[in-house]
């Protein structure tokens, strides 16, 4: 009977494993010209212009390309990164593991400090 249903089983992961993968929300975050992508997508809704929550205000600094001088703030958001506590659980488009880890290599690449040798 289980040799039967393995080929099923099988089939049936690969499926989903297809679909999760075509899926457009996704499509994996550039990292290269910075957080921007990221911010957009999840957090400038409630963190960015007139509206902008906790003081927080994503929007302007994109616009006014100052993403390097922000290094306590990119660490902030690492930290509710790996505590998982942003965007909130209510908030219907959350991102993925691979973007936050792909968020956490970006801020480690450009904020901490290189060992000297």
């Amino acid at each position: 009977m289980l040799k039967r249903l393995f080929p099923i089983i099988i089939s049936v992961f690969a499926t989903f494993a297809l679909a999760a993968e075509k899926s457009p929300e996704k499509k994996p975050i550039d990292f290269k010209e910075g957080p921007r992508d990221f911010l957009e997508k999840y957090c400038i809704q409630c963190h960015g212009g007139e509206k902008a929550e906790d003081e927080i205000d994503f929007k302007k600094i994109l616009e006014t390309n100052t993403v390097s001088e922000y290094g306590y703030l990119w660490a902030d958001v690492a930290d509710t990164l790996e505590e998982d506590s942003m965007p909130p659980e209510e908030e219907t488009l959350r991102h993925t593991v691979l973007e936050a880890h792909a968020y956490l290599r970006w801020f480690r690449d450009n904020f901490t400090p290189k060992p000297q040798s």
